[in-house]
């Protein structure tokens, strides 16, 4: 049996090696230890190198597992006489708090008649690397699940907005046609906002989906309430369609174009979790949940009313005056309630709650509202004469606009185009006064074509221009008062009034 002392040829070796960096042992070929350096020993628990001497793996504190790999690598080396090289995650934590890893070559020891006798091994720290490949793998992966996020959000806002377009299109159109009773409008609307919430819904779950890795700042930005407010009542819609609960809509005329400065994505989340807490409070029975919107001396007011069960005068209070409540939630409100009066305060708003046992809920927000925005087309004026092309790369738009001017065709030219580039023909081929009488309707988003709203009204150098779109960002907003034309919301076209000047 081989002893375990160290040879003289090793003790010659140790006193060379224990004092090297990185990490340094030898075993005999029974993978027992006969000496390393320092930081070896450090790392493995002992108080100095000498006393890892007759050591073996299943000494260390690395496991079972760990110390069967070791020496298998070991015997591998003393078998065939060739250099092994490995990488070892270790069960020891480096200065970053990270499991550290360590690339290790393993040698064969020859004695002075060339018989193995163990072997050498040299390793090094290599989790800094290890962590930096991570990080850049990890910064890859990111950028590639962003990219991948964008395209497959394109791909389903191309759907939607197939889907949102016809509708649209659809509920311009029923305000306009009399001739139809009553009764059959109401389906006609009622469907139509049935295939909205399918759209909306789609939309939202794909959005979570495409970017639920992702963090998004949040941006204040001008939105539309009325649009804004629809958007969540059709996600609402669609969620709670299986229960017995109406959800309705009362917004006054003079609030449909009403604008206030709020980061959208937090105003959207502040109106679904109270319209949440409402279908909450109806505990699953026949009820209604109703959105109110008003405008007046510059205040927007958002009410939320529900036929639940009511709060308690006493929970009522706390809620006003900032107490805790220890019991969580009160049938649907609660930390919800001070979530909403802290985004209030935030955008200067205030937060009101009428409520009784058994006689439902109030939800009331009022809001400072924006001045109404340059940009912002509420009504359409143009000349006897005048040409107005309509470009939208839905053919169903074109027909509700033809409906919407249906009164005053006889004095103006409609000119309808689904592509960008047809239109920017049409228009090039006309005379200087010609030009000079144009008006122009165009869509934004013109999907998988050359060009959008934006780009042709640059060319063309049209400003009497309106971008005719629901898709408005603070970026869209700038290039629209840079070429000082105007916004409408898509969604709002079946509101915006129509007059001839002579």
């Amino acid at each position: 049996m081989q002893s375990n002392k160290p040879s003289a040829e090793l003790i010659d070796l140790s006193i060379i090696l224990k004092r090297v960096p990185g990490y340094v042992y030898w075993k005999n070929i029974n993978s027992i230890y006969l000496g390393c350096n320092e930081n070896l020993a450090r790392i493995g628990g002992f108080k100095s190198s000498d006393d890892i001497v007759g050591k073996t793996d299943y000494d260390f504190s690395w496991g079972l597992a760990e110390a069967d790999k070791f020496v298998e690598d070991d015997h591998y080396v003393i078998r065939t006489g060739k250099v092994h090289f490995s990488e070892y995650t270790l069960p020891i934590l480096n200065e970053n708090g990270a499991f550290m890893t360590v690339f290790t070559e393993k040698s064969p020891l020859y004695d002075n008649n060339g018989n193995i006798i163990g072997i050498l091994a040299i390793a090094v720290d290599i989790s800094d690397r290890k962590e930096a490949d991570r990080l850049k793998f990890e910064k890859e992966l990111d950028q590639l699940k962003y990219a991948n996020a964008i395209e497959f959000q394109k791909i389903v806002a191309q759907g939607v907005h197939d889907i949102r377009s016809p509708v649209d299109a659809l509920l311009m159109t029923i305000k306009t046609c009399t001739e139809i009773p009553e009764a059959t409008r109401l389906v006609i609307r009622e469907a139509s906002n049935r295939v909205q919430d399918i759209a909306e819904h789609l939309l939202n779950k794909f959005k979570k989906i495409a970017f639920k890795t992702l963090i998004i700042d949040e941006q204040t930005e001008p939105i539309f309430v009325s649009v804004a407010l629809n958007q969540v009542l059709s996600e609402k819609r669609y969620r709670y369609q299986n229960l017995p609960i109406t959800f309705k809509c009362n917004f006054n005329a003079n609030s449909l174009f009403s604008v206030v400065v709020i980061d959208q994505n937090r105003f959207k989340r502040m109106i679904s979790n109270l319209i949440n807490n409402a279908v909450e409070s109806i505990e699953k029975k026949k009820g209604t949940v109703t959105l109110h919107l008003t405008s007046h001396n510059g205040l927007i007011t958002i009410k939320i009313q529900d036929t639940g069960i009511g709060m308690s005068q006493n929970f009522v209070k706390s809620i006003m005056s900032n107490g805790v409540i220890t019991r969580g939630k009160q049938k649907g409100r609660g930390i919800g309630l001070f979530q909403v009066k802290d985004t209030m305060s935030y955008y200067k708003g205030q937060l009101l709650v009428n409520s009784r046992v058994g006689g439902g809920t109030q939800i009331i927000l009022t809001l400072p509202e924006t001045e109404t925005p340059s940009w912002l087309a509420k009504e359409i004026s143009f000349n006897e004469k005048d040409i107005i092309i309509i470009l939208d790369d839905d053919p169903t738009i074109h027909n509700a606009w033809k409906i919407k001017f249906q009164n005053c065709i006889k004095n103006i030219q409609l000119k309808h185009f689904n592509s960008g580039e047809n239109a920017l023909d049409f228009i090039e081929s006309l005379t200087i006064k010609e030009k000079k009488n144009i008006y122009l309707l165009i869509d934004y988003e013109l999907l998988n074509q050359k060009y959008n709203g934006l780009d042709l009204v640059k060319l063309t150098k049209i400003n009497r221009s309106i971008l005719v779109t629901n898709f408005i960002s603070n970026e869209i907003i700038n290039h629209v008062q840079a070429l000082e034309i105007k916004i409408l919301p898509k969604s709002l076209a079946s509101e915006v009034i129509l007059k001839i000047t002579n």
